[in-house]
């Protein structure tokens, strides 16, 4: 055994070593695809808000039909979302807030969530913002319940419907 190490050739070390240059440009396209896919999302989330206000607004007319309350006469845990929205869609905020609280609440975590996963992709929050769904998923469903059940009881809920 001699004393030098094996050592490859400058070429076949050149080969082995990642190129800087298309690497870079693979991440920067990388980079472009998932900003345009953060900002895809929150267009098509506009839109898919704007079309569920139309909706609303255009149901709004008559009472909308509620498969559980139809049957059992218990207003179920999203009864007055519809409304909510039709007067989320005229600007009524007030409204929107006493018929349904989720009609507020829903679309400001959904902002929230956008604007979470944006700053992962920017590199400014640590952990990504889908591993926080199940959490909020849980809370949304107790606080969800809990309105259910006040205003099932004749809390101050349901005097909006």
């Amino acid at each position: 055994m001699s004393g030098r190490a094996a050592c490859p050739s400058p070429a076949v070390a050149h080969e082995r070593a990642p190129r800087r240059g298309a690497r870079a440009r693979s991440d920067a396209a990388a980079a472009r695809r998932g900003a345009l896919v953060w900002l895809g999302a929150g267009v098509a989330a506009l839109a898919a808000g704007a079309a569920l206000v139309a909706w609303a607004g255009a149901q709004a007319g008559g009472e909308p039909a509620c498969a559980l309350r139809a049957a059992s006469g218990i207003a179920c845990p999203t009864c007055g979302g519809t409304r909510a929205l039709a007067a989320l869609g005229r600007g009524d905020l007030s409204a929107a807030w006493r018929l349904h609280p989720w009609s507020l609440l829903a679309p400001a975590q959904v902002f929230a969530a956008w604007a979470a996963w944006g700053l992962w992709r920017a590199g400014r929050l640590p952990a990504r913002p889908d591993r926080w769904a199940p959490h909020a998923a849980l809370v949304n469903a107790v606080a969800l319940t809990a309105w259910w059940l006040a205003s099932l009881l004749g809390g101050a809920a349901s005097s909006a419907r």
